[in-house]
C-alpha cells in the first residue's frame, strides 16, 4: 500500500493542475516567479511567446553542476531578489526571484545571466532577457534559453508545477520465507 500527499498534508489525487498564465489584470502585481535551470537548453531550445520581448544569447556551452543566476533591469539599483532553494531530486535547481520593492512589482523586463562559480569566479554561460510585469505572456513552463518558468505568484496566489510529496510505502510479508525492502 502507498499512500501519497502533498507538504501540505493533502492527498495526492487532489492536485490540480494550476491555471498556466502568470498574466495579470489592471492593478495586479506578478509578485514571485519560480524558474529551474536545465543545463541542456541552450538559446535555440528556448520556448515561449515574449515574440519581440524576450532575447536569448549563449556565451559559453552550459554546465551541469551548479550554477549561479543574476538579474537586474539594467539600472544601477538592484530591482529583484534571488534566493536559490534546494535542488529537486532529478538534480535542477530552483532560483526564486521577488521585486526587492514588493508594492512596485516587477520592472518590465528583466536581464538575467547565468554563471558558472567552479573556478571560484563567476563565468557567464547564458544571457537572457524576459518580460516580467505580466502584460506580456509569461507562462508556466516556458523555455527561455536554460530557464523554465515553474512557479509565479499573482495576487497572493501561488501557481506551481513542482510541489513536494511524501510517499509512504507500507510493505507487509505475507508468506513465510524472509524478504528484503531496498528503497
Amino acid at each position: 500500500t502507498t499512500i501519497c500527499e502533498t507538504g501540505a498534508g493533502a492527498p495526492c489525487a487532489s492536485i490540480q493542475p494550476p491555471n498556466g498564465t502568470c498574466a495579470v489584470g489592471v492593478g495586479e502585481k506578478i509578485e514571485k516567479i519560480e524558474f529551474t535551470y536545465l543545463p541542456g537548453n541552450n538559446c535555440s531550445l528556448s520556448r515561449n511567446q515574449q515574440y519581440g520581448v524576450a532575447q536569448c544569447q549563449d556565451i559559453a556551452p552550459l554546465v551541469e553542476g551548479p550554477v549561479a543566476l543574476t538579474c537586474d533591469d539594467g539600472s544601477p539599483f538592484p530591482v529583484v531578489i534571488i534566493t536559490t532553494k534546494e535542488k529537486l531530486c532529478d538534480g535542477q535547481q530552483i532560483f526564486e526571484i521577488e521585486p526587492v520593492f514588493a508594492n512596485l512589482g516587477f520592472p518590465s523586463t528583466i536581464n538575467c545571466t547565468i554563471s558558472s562559480n567552479s573556478t571560484g569566479a563567476l563565468v557567464p554561460l547564458q544571457w537572457n532577457v524576459i518580460g516580467v510585469s505580466g502584460l506580456v505572456e509569461l507562462d508556466l513552463k516556458e523555455a527561455y534559453g536554460a530557464l523554465q518558468v515553474e512557479g509565479c505568484k499573482v495576487n497572493g496566489t501561488d501557481k506551481v508545477c513542482i510541489q513536494a510529496l511524501n510517499m509512504v510505502t507500507l510493505v507487509d510479508n505475507g508468506g513465510a520465507a524472509s524478504m528484503s525492502v531496498i528503497a
